[in-house]
């Protein structure tokens, strides 16, 4: 797997689902990279299945499989890929392999009653800073009662902060902050802050950004997009 946290959980989805259809095992690599700093087993537990197994090491002469065109390319008696993208069928058994994903106790948010979820992608992703403005999240959470608790994931400290201090009270964040993906405290802050959008009633998210799609798909909460659709 490459990439960050979103991208490798639906490249490793679409492994296990390939790896069923085909009936045989599967060895997935999780290995620590620049751009993503922690293990599976920093993060899951790793006993999903008997034929299914984790390695931090990286794997070599893989090949790129993005989409579903692509795996019907490879040699289906020699498998090595590497991923980021969804290759297999977003269907009932994909996302029940998704939702059997066991993240370790110290990760799993707990809230005395389900906000409104608010992811916010900024940094790299230029789809989602062009066709998610902050003026439209402001919109969209202002249209809510003003009781409405809302928890923010968000890889941008200056829009943290500035929506903190408009919400005061009304907006919870988890206490660390750490940006930085090549370290494992920055994974473990984006990990939370996934596992919290999953566990709202509601997800208002970033266009183009697989972190706010899988941690709906994930929690089987309602995403609105851009937030308006």
């Amino acid at each position: 797997m490459c990439a960050g946290l979103a991208n490798r959980l639906r490249a490793t989805v679409s492994g296990i689902r390939a790896a069923e259809e085909l009936g045989c095992g599967i060895t997935i690599s999780w290995p620590k990279e620049a751009v993503f700093g922690a293990t599976w087993t920093d993060l899951f537990e790793a006993d999903l299945a008997p034929w299914i197994r984790f390695t931090d090491e990286p794997i070599k002469g893989a090949r790129m499989c993005l989409t579903a065109e692509d795996f019907a390319k490879v040699n289906q008696e020699n498998i090595v890929i590497k991923s980021y993208g969804c290759f297999q069928p977003i269907d009932a058994k994909w996302l029940g392999w998704l939702r059997s994903l066991r993240p370790l106790p110290q990760f799993v948010p707990k809230f005395a009653e389900k906000p409104v979820g608010v992811h916010i992608r900024r940094t790299d992703n230029v789809t989602s800073c062009l066709s998610s403005p902050t003026p439209a999240f402001i919109a969209a959470m202002n249209a809510f009662p003003p009781s409405t608790v809302f928890f923010l994931a968000t890889d941008d400290p200056l829009e943290r902060k500035a929506l903190v201090e408009s919400y005061s009270g009304r907006i919870i964040v988890h206490s660390t902050e750490c940006y930085h993906r090549d370290l494992k405290l920055g994974i473990e802050q984006g990990f939370r802050e996934f596992l919290g959008l999953a566990a709202c009633s509601e997800i208002l998210g970033s266009v183009g950004s697989s972190f706010s799609e899988i941690a709906a798909a994930y929690g089987g909460v309602p995403l609105r997009l851009n937030p308006h659709t």
